[in-house]
């Protein structure tokens, strides 16, 4: 797909900008979000304001560089599909136009699988190499990217199961999952790079 002619496709197109950052300050003062969750960022709050300050910093080191700019999924790891014959990719409802690290950002913390991703992506006639600071933005992007979901279904639902269900989710999401390994490499990368 990384080969496709994307260039003139009417896809949004990356800015590296950081709206997520005001999209989740202004859904975290909305009056429906439980006392609890408001309590919960609380509790997380050095965190999550490290993590914004690095988003800010990676923003401004990739801005204006739209070099190596293809199609993107946006979601790859969690949409792939395998036949035994080959994989295909599924879901495609956030498509733009962005380099290759908007997709293989999850690999930040598995080096050995994101040199095979580069392998694979020369082997098939990518020329491209990835680039760390574009890296760690995806990775304090989609941070927010996910916690912003986790609060707008908050909002947006009125049954109370679903809500108790989605305050777990955010709390385990909080507290350690399958991202902390990945913010764990963007914080590394980031001191590396200071």
């Amino acid at each position: 797909v990384y080969r496709l002619p994307a260039q003139t496709c009417s896809l949004p197109r990356e800015d590296f900008g950081t709206g997520v950052l005001a999209e989740y300050a202004a859904l975290r003062q909305n009056p429906r979000v439980p006392e609890e969750i408001k309590a919960l960022l609380g509790r997380f709050e050095p965190r999550l304001s490290g993590y914004a300050q690095r988003l800010k910093q990676f923003s401004t080191l990739c801005q204006g560089d739209a070099s190596g700019f293809c199609l993107t999924h946006g979601d790859a790891g969690g949409n792939c599909m395998y036949d035994e014959e080959k994989w295909s990719i599924v879901d495609w409802d956030s498509a733009a136009l962005a380099p290759i690290e908007r997709d293989a950002w999850i690999f930040l913390c598995e080096k050995e699988n994101l040199q095979r991703v580069q392998k694979t992506l020369a082997e098939n006639g990518v020329s491209y190499a990835f680039r760390t600071e574009r890296l760690c933005y995806y990775c304090y992007r989609f941070f927010f990217y996910y916690l912003t979901a986790y609060l707008r279904a908050l909002i947006e639902t009125e049954d109370a199961d679903t809500r108790a269900t989605l305050a777990q989710g955010m709390e385990e999401y909080l507290s350690g999952c399958w991202i902390d390994a990945r913010m764990d490499a963007a914080d590394d990368a980031a001191k590396q790079m200071n």
